[in-house]
């Protein structure tokens, strides 16, 4: 299937593009608009995804939570993405692409996906209901971007900054705590 980028689709006819596409083409869509996304992350994106996959799955109940690492996607009303890392409750059927329920996402950030993982993926996830924290990751240096919904069940407008290798990214709500340390060991300075 071939996709014009002023057609507008909807999501099922997204996953049949999906389907077809050539291996190793990724894709999003945004506004009904099928967009490439980037592919071949760098040693360093792919060692802070992996390790951030593993420090959740050690600590998250793995009979209630599920972890992923890149190819799950994430439906919010305009769009599909695909994070670094998704968390969502266990049970979802074993074919299914996406959630619309996810609980943590973490993105990795490369040179050509900042301005997007620093301004309109938080603004997308952070109204989805289940979310209760989002992660954005510096690929060079031990420095996220933490958003956390709050007691009052609401995000703070702007994130935590967390940086040096001495420093956790604290998610109460789930008492999950990712020590930057184990992260980011072997990475930067």
């Amino acid at each position: 299937m071939t996709a014009h980028p002023f057609i507008i689709v909807d999501k099922a006819t997204f996953y049949r593009f999906v389907e077809d596409a050539p291996e190793g083409q990724r894709h999003e869509v945004v506004r009904g608009r099928i967009v490439q996304d980037m592919t071949g992350a760098s040693l360093s994106h792919a060692k802070i995804t992996l390790r951030i996959a593993m420090i959740l799955s050690r600590q998250l109940d793995i009979d209630k939570m599920s972890v992923s690492v890149s190819d799950r996607g994430v439906e919010t009303p305009q769009t599909i993405r695909f994070p670094d890392v998704v968390v969502e409750t266990s049970g979802a059927p074993p074919k299914s692409r996406s959630t619309l329920s996810p609980i943590i996402i973490v993105e990795v950030l490369s040179e050509t996906s900042s301005e997007r993982d620093l301004e309109a993926k938080p603004a997308e996830y952070t109204h989805l209901p289940s979310l209760m924290a989002h992660v954005v990751a510096s690929q060079d240096e031990p420095a996220c971007q933490v958003w956390l919904r709050g007691g009052n069940g609401t995000f703070d407008g702007q994130p935590l900054t967390i940086e040096g290798r001495d420093q956790m990214i604290h998610i109460p709500a789930l008492s999950v705590a990712i020590p930057l340390a184990e992260v980011y060991r072997g990475i930067g300075s």
